[in-house]
């Protein structure tokens, strides 16, 4: 009989520590708050999925931290992208200039005609093209996680993509300036 209530203990203990189990991480797994109205939420904050679920304020300086290096990045990649740019028109200039010296009519080679400059173009090769494609691919994802990351209108968000924006664009876009030329902009549209 002293066996059969010992088991009986042994059992109910189990399930008092499995219920406790369930109910205490009930307790810690509170919901994602999420919201499209400006908010300063720290804990319990969700970015782009349930998985990133902010759930200690070190998480969320992380969070932030991350978000500021991916804004610093794309500013990066913008950067390397027209520093790829004036390489490989640099690099054709060069085979065209090399072409016009080794011509007999170095002018006609440049297409120099009566006084007019016929303007010369510029087509990447394929590699070249797909070289350019990734930098744009990278500049893209970067920018559009930046824009879904900015639509939780979290202000410590907010605040660490236009910081990150301002020291990029401080260490990367420090070439922009061009005189008696277009102005690069770094963007196509503008």
């Amino acid at each position: 009989m002293d066996h059969m209530a010992g088991m009986d203990h042994t059992s109910s203990a189990s399930a008092a520590t499995a219920t406790a189990t369930v109910a205490a991480s009930t307790v810690t797994e509170a919901a994602c708050k999420v919201s499209m109205l400006w908010n300063w939420y720290t804990i319990d904050s969700c970015f782009l999925a349930q998985s990133w679920h902010v759930h200690t304020r070190a998480q969320f300086a992380g969070t932030c931290i991350f978000v500021f290096a991916l804004v610093l990045a794309l500013e990066f990649v913008r950067r390397a992208q027209r520093e790829y740019d004036r390489h490989i028109v640099r690099q054709w200039q060069a085979s065209v200039a090399g072409a016009a010296a080794k011509s007999a009519d170095g002018e006609a080679a440049l297409g120099l005609r009566t006084g007019l400059l016929t303007p010369l173009t510029f087509r990447p090769t394929l590699q070249q093209q797909a070289i350019r494609c990734a930098f744009y691919t990278a500049q893209f994802g970067a920018a559009y996680l930046t824009m879904l990351l900015a639509m939780y209108y979290n202000g410590y968000i907010l605040l660490s993509i236009i910081l990150g924006a301002f020291v990029g664009h401080f260490l990367f876009g420090y070439d922009n300036i061009t005189i008696g030329g277009k102005q690069e902009t770094g963007t196509s549209c503008c």
